[in-house]
């Protein structure tokens, strides 16, 4: 559910369609298989009763013919055997009817408990600066969870890509998480229960208050289209890659195979699959006119097939790909505010360097911030010092250290 959440605005409503539609699929299969269960269980209760009543006319006669019992007591004791037999079966299909009852009772409980808590949500509020080419505004913000624990007095972070960088345990993953739940998104995320917050109340989605913030606090938003790209991707079952992308069904037509070339393309362009790869798929698949499937032809025909667990047969390099494509390359702009956790550390140089091209160009005008973990560099003098190598990407480094966040330079 957290992935869900998580994975961007439309992701909820995608998914909950998805499921409906195999529900109403799986309820049809399940309709047709106890409607031929039930139908061979009657005939079977046919032919159990006739096979049944010729057995007890035996056992009765063959009393009559050993002088147990009389004629006129024929019916008597067919009748006690028939019924001791329909309340030894009644109680045992009562006895599993109630246990399917309260297997279903249980079952309702907890989609109840579930329920109840989605609509307990756990934002932190937060406003939108009134000036679009603002940046994020941070001011005595307390937050800790486990052995992390930050102090902001007051920073600003304008627009440019930033490099995140502190010991692991630091909190800087737990940084993303506190502003991808600020109330004043369009797609908030609830804040974990084991983050707290020092100084400022969490409030619920659809509290009147929830934009007000205390006077010492202060988080300010250069906008509400916020997206993150987290360590671990949500993928819905049974689907079409194209459709989970666009977050939406897709009607086949020629939208459909401009939007599906689109994809392809943004992914070809990131080198979404190895040459090596492809020319091995072009050798045993060729296209009508004979020529050898070229890379965004073998990538269309993936995103138009119905998967049932896609993410499962990428790398991870692969993923990250598609989820900058699905949450950046896709959109007219790069959201304005992007936070990308440790989306870089599978891929490869190659593809590590023309994401950051393409994310240096497309997110000009947007606060990129991209948790990075730092080699030890040498200065001019001889020493050492931690230092993020700028590599036409980074414009600054936010520093985790000591608790406290601070802004310095990149090499």
């Amino acid at each position: 559910a957290e992935l869900l959440q998580r994975s961007g605005k439309g992701a909820n409503e995608f998914t909950q369609r998805r499921w409906e539609k195999l529900t109403v699929s799986i309820q049809q299969k399940t309709f047709m298989s106890s409607f031929l269960l039930r139908t061979k269980r009657f005939f079977n209760w046919i032919q159990h009763h006739f096979v049944f009543s010729a057995l007890i006319d035996c056992a009765l006669a063959q009393l009559i013919a050993i002088g147990k019992i009389l004629s006129a007591e024929i019916w008597v004791f067919s009748r006690a055997i028939e019924d001791g037999v329909d309340t030894v079966l009644m109680r045992s299909r009562a006895e599993s009817e109630l246990a399917r009852l309260l297997s279903d009772v249980e079952k309702l409980q907890e989609l109840s408990d579930l329920w109840e808590r989605t609509k307990n949500r756990s934002l932190l509020p937060c406003e939108i600066d009134s000036d679009p080419k603002s940046g994020i505004t941070l001011k005595n913000l307390k937050y800790h969870r486990g052995t992390a624990s930050v102090n902001v007095d007051s920073i600003n972070l304008g627009t440019g890509v930033y490099a995140l960088t502190g010991a692991n345990g630091s909190g800087k993953s737990t940084l993303f998480r506190v502003l991808m739940s600020c109330s004043s998104n369009e797609s908030p995320t609830d804040l974990p229960s084991s983050i707290i917050m020092d100084g400022s109340q969490t409030c619920s989605a659809d509290d009147e208050t929830c934009s007000a913030i205390p006077d010492e606090v202060s988080v300010i938003m250069p906008s509400s289209d916020v997206a993150e790209i987290s360590q671990n991707f949500y993928w819905p079952l049974y689907t079409r890659p194209i459709d989970w992308i666009f977050q939406r069904h897709l009607i086949e037509d020629e939208t459909f195979s401009v939007l599906t070339k689109r994809v392809a393309t943004l992914l070809e362009s990131l080198e979404f699959m190895q040459t090596k790869s492809v020319e091995e798929a072009g050798n045993s698949s060729t296209t009508d006119g004979g020529s050898e499937m070229d890379g965004i032809s073998l990538i269309s025909n993936q995103l138009q097939e119905e998967k049932e667990d896609w993410f499962g047969d990428l790398s991870g390099g692969q993923k990250s790909k598609v989820e900058l494509v699905r949450k950046v390359f896709i959109h007219e702009s790069c959201p304005r505010v992007l936070l990308i956790d440790e989306t870089f550390a599978p891929l490869d140089p190659v593809s590590k360097s023309l994401v950051m091209a393409q994310l240096k160009s497309f997110c000009n005008e947007s606060v990129v911030i991209v948790i990075y973990h730092t080699d030890v560099q040498g200065s001019g003098d001889g020493t050492v010092m931690d230092c993020v190598p700028s590599n036409n990407f980074f414009d600054k480094n936010i520093h985790l250290e000591n608790h406290t966040l601070s802004v310095r330079g990149v090499c």
